[in-house]
């Protein structure tokens, strides 16, 4: 289907540990959404408004209980910011997605997060879109992180360009896949789109209708006949 994309990357934030003391530990707070979604049914998890559970350290979850239950009034101006930057990959155009990430990094919560996947940096900034109609769609927004200062925009730039070269990267390592190469998606990962800006990278990947349509049925081979649902191929359970 047609959709509106691109556009510039989001304003990236963030900064270094105050001197003293050592920071805490970066960590992460998932919210589920969903009609049938049940806390009693997550391991860990608690509710924070009917159809919405948490999952993650129980201060974080503490706070987004306490402010689902303050209402819009107790959302402040942070999370306005933040909602901001959820909204910074979703093309106007878009009326959903399928995947919707958001991610804003402390220094420390950089340098952890850098070591875990492997790569010299990771982004201050994280909005990443996806969709699912005839094609699917993914457009991530990697937002750099300099301070200000002396030297911050020969920082911002040589920050930008290591963004750059680390979605490059990993661009190629996805597409070097055997998944990949299998399921004949390997050439639309490829063919993605990078455009750096003053604050961060754009990323931007699309696999047509055709090669979809191809990476579906080969998925779908490759199952085995055990994942196929009880009475999934029987005729009368078909729409008409």
């Amino acid at each position: 289907g047609a959709r509106g994309r691109g556009g510039a990357p989001a304003a990236a934030g963030g900064g270094r540990p105050a001197a003293g003391g050592a920071p805490p530990p970066p960590a992460t707070l998932t919210l589920l959404a969903g009609a049938g979604v049940d806390a009693a049914a997550v391991p860990a998890a608690r509710a924070v408004t009917p159809g919405v559970i948490a999952v993650g350290p129980a201060a974080l979850v503490d706070v987004a209980v306490a402010r689902a239950g303050a209402g819009a009034e107790g959302l402040g101006e942070v999370d306005a910011e933040l909602r901001a930057l959820r909204a910074a990959a979703m093309p106007a155009q878009a009326d959903g997605a399928v995947v919707r990430i958001t991610a804003r990094l402390g220094f420390d919560a950089r340098v952890a997060l850098a070591a875990a996947v492997g790569v010299d940096v990771a982004p201050a900034t994280l909005s990443v879109w996806a969709d699912v109609a005839d094609d699917l769609a993914v457009i991530a927004r990697l937002g750099a992180g300099a301070e200000a200062g002396a030297g911050a925009e020969t920082d911002a730039r040589a920050e930008v360009a290591a963004l750059r070269e680390m979605a490059a990267d990993a661009l190629g390592a996805v597409a070097g896949l055997p998944a990949s190469r299998r399921l004949g998606v390997a050439p639309a990962v490829r063919a993605a789109t990078l455009t750096a800006g003053d604050d961060g990278v754009a990323v931007i990947a699309l696999i047509g209708p055709r090669r979809l349509a191809r990476a579906v049925d080969r998925a779908r081979a490759a199952l085995p006949a055990a994942a196929t649902p009880p009475g999934a191929d029987d005729p009368a359970l078909e729409s008409p």
